[in-house]
C-alpha cells in the first residue's frame, strides 16, 4: 500500500486490491499435518476464499509447498525467531528474489 505502483493505481483498483487484501487476512492459516499442509488462497477474480492442499518439505532454511491443484511450488525463506513456537517466512519469488514483507507464525497446540 506504501508503493509508488499502488498510489499510481486508480482508486477502483486501490479499492479491489484492498477488499482481496483484507479477505486473505481474515480467513489465512496453514495447517501442517505430518507431511500435507492444508491452506486458504483468495481467488481475486472471484473475491472468494479458496481452500488448498499440498505436500511441504524442509530443505536447510527454506520451506517448499507443493501445491496440488496448481501442480506449483511455493518457496519461503524461513527463520525460527527465539523459540520453536514461532516462525517467520518471507516468499522467494521464481527470480530468486526474497520479498522484504514477512509472515510470522506461531504454533497452534
Amino acid at each position: 500500500m506504501n508503493s509508488a505502483a499502488f498510489k499510481a493505481t486508480p482508486k477502483v483498483q486501490q479499492d479491489e486490491i484492498l477488499e482481496v487484501n483484507e479477505l486473505y487476512l481474515t480467513n489465512a492459516y496453514y495447517e501442517f499435518k505430518e507431511d500435507t499442509v492444508y491452506w486458504t488462497d483468495v481467488n481475486p477474480r472471484k473475491k472468494e476464499v479458496v481452500l488448498k492442499k499440498g505436500k511441504w518439505l524442509i530443505i536447510g532454511d527454506i520451506l517448499r509447498i507443493f501445491d496440488y491443484d496448481k501442480i506449483y511450488t511455493y518457496n519461503y525463506l524461513i527463520k525460527l525467531n527465539g523459540s520453536e513456537d514461532e516462525l517467520q517466512t518471507r516468499m522467494i519469488f521464481p527470480n530468486g528474489d526474497i520479498a522484504r514483507s514477512k509472515e510470522t507464525f506461531e504454533k497452534d497446540d
